[in-house]
């Protein structure tokens, strides 16, 4: 996992109305044989009033398997459909190919790791640029055509599952969601701005494809919920000792009323 370095500078604070995207560099697409595969834009919430507080649920919530041109260019990403933030400290991420083959250990948390309510968490494949820096980094390899994952809690619970084409018992629910083309992500219904929340027990039925869209716990909460004050914090990803970098500061006031004497402390 990349941390990120200490920083000296200073922070420019800006009141907002519209949200901040993250600058990632898009994946490449599917050739256009392949466009017809990719699901229709799905749709965005109406209603954002203020949810009520909820524990964390954490799901699978897009998967990347391979690149039109790289079969190594994989990532995996997980998304908390509740409101308060979980800790994957003792958790662990299982794969296995096939039924009666081993299962083996994509990555195992040993620290302290959030995945902030309604946020994500994103485990990239070690070496790989995706377009965006993971919070974790795992060097197994996926096969394309078939396999499951297993997401387990600190009691070794399986908390989700996720498989693919000829998926193994134990590693997908409901039924194996559809294979994806190279360059096409599976990522969990609704999507984009809506979050990835849809979880009716069947991963054919949850997933569908979807252009690849990697989001990490730095990434904005989807949805965002209406009533609130949301702050983001942009900084370098690395920066050579002894120099200084900027920190943006962004707070979007999303209360509908003006905001007064506003502090932000950023340590």
């Amino acid at each position: 996992m990349e941390k990120r370095p200490r920083w000296i500078g200073y922070c420019i604070l800006a009141l907002a109305l519209a949200g901040c995207k993250d600058q990632a560099t898009p994946l490449p697409s599917p050739p256009a044989e392949e466009e017809a595969t990719v699901a229709p834009a799905r749709d965005t919430p109406s209603d954002r009033a203020i949810p009520e507080e909820s524990d964390g649920v954490v799901l699978f919530s897009e998967l990347l398997l391979a690149a039109p041109d790289n079969n190594n260019v994989e990532f995996i990403e997980l998304y908390n459909a509740g409101t308060r933030p979980v800790d994957l400290n003792g958790w662990s991420l299982w794969y296995q190919l096939g039924s009666g083959q081993a299962e083996k250990l994509v990555h195992a948390w040993e620290e302290p790791a959030d995945v902030p309510g309604y946020g994500h968490y994103l485990l990239a494949r070690a070496g790989q640029e995706i377009g965006l820096i993971g919070d974790a980094e795992y060097d197994i390899a996926l096969f394309e055509t078939k396999g499951g994952l297993a997401l387990r809690d600190a009691a070794g619970e399986t908390v989700d599952n996720l498989g693919w084409g000829d998926a193994p018992e134990g590693f997908f629910n409901g039924r194996a969601a559809a294979v994806p083309e190279k360059g096409v992500s599976l990522e969990r219904w609704p999507g984009g701005e809506a979050g990835n929340g849809t979880d009716s027990g069947d991963n054919r039925a949850d997933f569908s494809p979807a252009g690849p869209n990697p989001q990490n716990s730095g990434s904005d909460i989807t949805p965002i919920p209406g009533g609130r004050l949301t702050l983001s914090v942009q900084i370098p990803a690395s920066v050579e000792p002894g120099s200084e970098v900027e920190a943006v500061v962004e707070v979007q006031n999303l209360t509908g009323a003006a905001v007064h004497e506003l502090q932000v402390s950023v340590p």
